[in-house]
């Protein structure tokens, strides 16, 4: 089994860690290693649905939390879709 150097770990982060630490009665390592699989998983489980997202789906996760409101969400989406219709992509070359 290999080992893991973990560096600049916040305070606060490294409490939360003792902290589960003492409730499950476990060693801070052995705490770590747990908080770290089950956060893998998590980011595991959230990619693989994320993927099965529509685009459309996951720009607006991403965007989660950007916009003030719905309104400005949706008129920044009405402004990408105008911008798309326009877009007539790359010069047609000139076989001549």
């Amino acid at each position: 089994m290999g080992d893991l150097l973990i560096r600049n770990i916040p305070e606060a982060l490294r409490a939360d860690i003792e902290a589960l630490a003492r409730r499950k009665g476990q060693s801070l390592s052995e705490a770590a290693r747990e908080a770290l699989r089950a956060g893998v998983a998590a980011v595991g489980k959230a990619t693989e649905e994320n993927d099965r997202l529509p685009a459309g789906d996951r720009l607006k996760a991403i965007f989660a939390g950007v916009f003030e409101s719905d309104d400005e969400a949706e008129a920044f989406q009405k402004e990408l879709e105008a911008m798309r219709r326009n877009d007539i992509g790359r010069p047609v070359p000139d076989f001549e």
